[in-house]
């Protein structure tokens, strides 16, 4: 009996371990089958890699046997994501040696699958596939879109969104070569001037290009005699990218100048004798101009983190429809999204209206707003720090905090070339607006503003329409007194010092009603009231 007894045993546990290791089999082969072995290439198979949400893939292909210009070899690469509607359709780019290079950035998480179409057929056929995992990075956003006419970032995929208050920030006494991107070096990083635009409050810095698309220095297009892009200017400009956007910032780009110092493509792709004929076949939107946006579309068009207007003074030198068509062009062959737009220029294809002239009114922007509820809009003169005798430091604090009070509408800041430029002197005001908006996420996609609930002097409010969250502000006082009548429930309330580094002073539990808000001394203040931050 003890004998048959131990058989039993011993088939029991035979049994549960069979069992055991069939489970652990079973889950080993569910998370392969969630995360993918890494393969190597073979042949046209490319293999298959991981990669990180937002964070760009690249490949190279070599390709000897092309014998035309290099920059007009047309090869397109298609991705697909498993598991939903997804794709991404991109060009090669020529890298130089022979190699033509295509690069990828996730969009959503999961499996994305890739195939390349060419009539060469030594960049015909290869396939691949990439896991797209989350991204660790605190800081890092996807691309920039817009949500009606209020600026946002793709966060955890290209459908969620959160809102984004878009300030450009220059700095050319401290950083002169900031201004053009033909004065940086590919051994020079940009931590140094996004760390000087986070500690004034911005996240974008501005890089200009204007000739050296063509070749690497040149400003205007008398300086040059090529009509392809210039290897080295990207390379530059990726870095550039790459750089400020792992470390949670912007770049913007100015594509063009103005005429008058030959900072346009109007000259380019014609000899010294036709280029200031109307019959000269280069020039805006021309062979070279379309060559350069197509590469401009295939290198930079995968890389999240950057904007681009086309240019400045533009009245000088390019209509509506030409611009429109530069917008329309260049997002037909981007795969991926990207904010367009050209300074007083508003046709329809360009992605932000945006506007000359400095010393613009909260008036201004409301107007502008409500003019054009399907877009973003910008104030892109540059309100440069003393560039006018207006441009004081109290008109740069309140004119960043009116222009978010009117529901968003971006503008440009910084220190200029000219030898009295001076920096700010309390970049401490300007951090505390983008701490209190960006930071303790209190700007909002519903937001929308009402004046009149501030009852005494002139006062701002922005608020949801379902009265849970209020923004007031008030300049030069000491008492608020606002309308929360139709206020949903009791809400907390915090102000904030505006002209102070932040800090908020807890005004404790508001109830619907008539409010009179009494704080600690008279200066320009900002109150939340509601939840935010969720």
């Amino acid at each position: 009996m003890k004998r048959n007894h131990l058989i039993h045993k011993t088939y029991l546990f035979i049994i549960l371990l069979s069992f055991f290791n069939l489970s652990c089999t079973s889950q080993h082969e569910n998370q392969s089958s969630s995360y993918p072995a890494v393969s190597e290439p073979t042949g046209n198979d490319l293999g298959k890699r991981n990669a990180m949400l937002w964070e760009h893939e690249d490949w190279d292909l070599n390709n000897p046997s092309w014998k035309d210009n290099p920059f007009d070899l047309v090869a397109t690469v298609s991705f697909e994501h498993q598991n939903s509607n997804a794709s991404h359709t991109t060009e090669m780019f020529y890298r130089g040696d022979n190699t033509w290079g295509f690069r990828f950035t996730g969009t959503h998480l999961g499996q994305w699958n890739f195939t390349t179409i060419s009539n060469d057929p030594d960049l015909n056929g290869y396939y691949g596939s990439i896991i797209v995992r989350h991204n660790s990075n605190p800081n890092l956003a996807g691309f920039m879109t817009n949500i009606g006419n209020k600026f946002a970032l793709q966060t955890t995929d290209t459908e969620t969104l959160r809102p984004y208050l878009f300030n450009a920030y220059m700095n050319q006494q401290s950083f002169e070569e900031s201004g053009f991107v033909g004065n940086w070096t590919d051994t020079q990083d940009t931590s140094i001037y996004l760390q000087d635009a986070k500690e004034h409050g911005f996240d974008t810095i501005l890089f200009a290009i204007n000739n050296s698309w063509f070749e690497f220095g040149s400003s205007g297009w008398d300086e040059h005699n090529s009509v392809n892009p210039d290897i080295e200017t990207f390379e530059i400009l990726e870095n550039l990218i790459i750089n400020t956007h792992r470390q949670g910032g912007r770049v913007h780009l100015w594509a063009w100048g103005d005429e008058e110092r030959r900072w346009t493509p109007i000259g380019v792709g014609c000899n010294r004798l036709t280029r200031f004929l109307e019959s000269c076949d280069g020039g805006i939107n021309g062979e070279a101009d379309r060559r350069l946006q197509r590469y401009i579309a295939a290198r930079l068009g995968p890389l999240p983190g950057w904007t681009m207007n086309y240019g400045f003074d533009l009245q000088e030198w390019v209509s509506e429809e030409q611009t429109g068509r530069w917008a329309d062009y260049l997002r037909e062959h981007m795969g991926w999204p990207h904010l367009l737009w050209a300074r007083g220029r508003f046709n329809s294809n360009l992605s932000v209206a945006s506007y000359s002239g400095m010393g613009h009114t909260y008036e201004d922007a409301v107007s502008n707003l409500e003019a054009d509820p399907t877009r973003p809009h910008i104030f892109e003169e540059r309100d440069l720090y003393l560039r006018e005798d207006f441009h004081t430091m109290d008109w740069t604090r309140q004119h960043l905090w009116r222009y978010t009070l009117a529901g968003g509408h971006g503008g440009f800041w910084g220190v200029g070339l000219d030898d009295d430029a001076k920096p700010y002197p309390n970049p401490e005001q300007l951090r505390t607006h983008q701490q209190f908006w960006l930071e303790e996420k209190r700007f909002l996609f519903a937001m929308r503003p009402a004046n009149s609930l501030v009852t005494t002097g002139d006062g701002y409010v922005l608020k949801i329409p379902s009265n849970a969250n209020y923004v007031v502000y008030q300049e030069d006082t000491d008492v608020i007194r606002v309308d929360l009548s139709e206020m949903q429930g009791e809400q907390l309330a915090i102000a904030v010092n505006t002209k102070n580094e932040y800090d908020e002073i807890d005004l404790g539990i508001l109830e619907p009603g008539q409010q009179t808000l009494e704080l600690p001394e008279v200066s320009d203040w900002a109150i939340a009231v509601g939840k935010f931050n969720q």
